[in-house]
């Protein structure tokens, strides 16, 4: 009887072991890329529940949603701040999931996109600065 017992409970734990491999495995498959992209940038209030803004980058027809890197800090509010504008940020994408609807860059730095200043008219061939004759 303890022989059974003990039997049981070794493969147990060795099928434990394996399901939690596996997990890992799944886990580590997922390859966390390096990105640059430019948009504009979003910020909704927080939600019910939350505490922070939640910021987000509108690139053409897709959205993500911006996230601190551990190393950069205070950059949210420093992104809040260029609420409307248009920047390029750099960091880690993270994918969408079941949790994740939305995916995530995981923000390490950011730089206010430079807007090229309107042209102005050329003067027609006829037209003088004023005060010349």
């Amino acid at each position: 009887m303890r022989k059974t017992v003990s039997v049981i409970l070794v493969l147990g734990l060795f099928i434990f072991g394996l399901h939690v491999a596996a997990q890992c495995q799944g886990k580590a498959a997922i390859k966390l890329e390096m990105v640059e992209k430019t948009g504009i940038i979003e910020v909704q209030a927080p939600a019910k529940g939350q505490k922070y803004s939640t910021v987000l980058l509108k690139v053409d027809k897709e959205t993500f949603k911006l996230i601190p890197d551990k190393r950069a800090k205070g950059i949210m509010r420093k992104l809040e701040a260029q609420k409307g504008n248009e920047v390029t940020v750099k960091g880690t994408l993270l994918p969408a999931d079941a949790k994740y609807p939305l995916p995530a860059i995981k923000v390490s730095y950011f730089s206010k996109s430079k807007v090229t200043p309107a042209a102005t008219p050329a003067p027609k061939s006829g037209d003088q600065p004023q005060g010349f004759q």
